[in-house]
């Protein structure tokens, strides 16, 4: 059965494999040296405790010694980028010669499981974590929109069909982003958030005033709720209201992180976990 691309992450941030990687890190204290046959080294590893990190110092014939400072911030981006790399190569072969629909399906299920994996990130105890990891995780995201666009050459529609915005394409995004996040002098979100959905709908229903495609990654930064300042800068938006009450949506206190999904085709292992109330079950 094949693994989930984001698989890695997941274990990463939610299933502890984060503290398997600092045992691994700080059992390397135990090994104060050894010699490399391969390349003909000899490596001596020191523990500098008082700026925690690993001072590695390569001793080759014929060579002046080479020094290495590995700390954990730097042994965790190792493991990152090992798990960029394998995600590249994954979802480069899952949207080779794909259906638009596909693709389409594909890439929202993946971009929704990164928008969870950053709210989980943010509860990391350590700091340093929270910044390096999030950093991973923006940089998969615009590699899935980068992709996708890749994979989509044809337009689901024709852009005689769609309507010209003569605007800028931020006061566009930034008017969505109002009427779905509350940000309007009604104080109530008018359509469900969400960026996949809301990023999808404006490319399928607009282009600019010169009838070109807008951009998806300018479209899709500009609906993140951590990134303001990449909206318009106005006051809330000025809406209508008769006075009818909206029904709220009931909002559940857990979420699945789905990995199979019907409708694309995805062949991945069923729920690698579950969430409830921000624990695992």
């Amino acid at each position: 059965m094949r693994k989930h691309p984001l698989q890695d992450y997941i274990d990463l941030i939610e299933n502890n494999k984060l503290e398997i990687i600092e045992h691994e890190f700080f059992d390397g204290q135990t090994i104060p040296f050894y010699y490399n046959k391969e390349y003909g080294q000899f490596v001596e590893i020191k523990w500098i405790s008082e700026e925690k990190y690993f001072s590695i110092s390569i001793f080759q014939s014929n060579r002046e010694p080479k020094e290495i400072r590995l700390t954990l911030g730097a042994y965790l981006e190792e493991h990152l980028m090992e798990y960029y790399n394998e995600f590249k190569k994954e979802t480069r072969i899952s949207l080779l010669a794909k259906s638009n629909e596909y693709c389409e399906n594909y890439s929202t299920s993946l971009l929704n499981i990164i928008q969870q994996l950053k709210i989980s990130t943010k509860k990391l105890k350590n700091i340093a974590f929270i910044d390096i990891i999030s950093k991973y995780l923006v940089t998969l995201e615009t590699l899935i929109i980068s992709f996708t666009n890749s994979a989509l050459p044809n337009q689901t529609k024709s852009n005689s069909y769609k309507l010209k915005w003569y605007g800028n394409i931020n006061t566009l995004a930034t008017l969505f982003y109002d009427i779905s996040n509350e940000e309007n002098n009604i104080g109530k979100a008018l359509i469900e958030y969400d960026r996949t959905k809301i990023t999808n709908f404006i490319l399928d229903n607009f282009v600019d005033a010169n009838n070109q495609q807008l951009s998806r990654s300018t479209i899709y930064t500009i609906l993140d709720r951590e990134k303001p300042e990449k909206r318009a800068k106005k006051e809330k938006l000025i809406l209508r209201d008769y006075g009818e009450e909206t029904p709220k949506a009931e909002v559940s206190k857990g979420f699945s992180i789905k990995i199979k999904d019907k409708n694309a085709g995805i062949d991945y292992p069923q729920n690698p976990h579950t969430y409830k109330k921000n624990k695992m079950v």
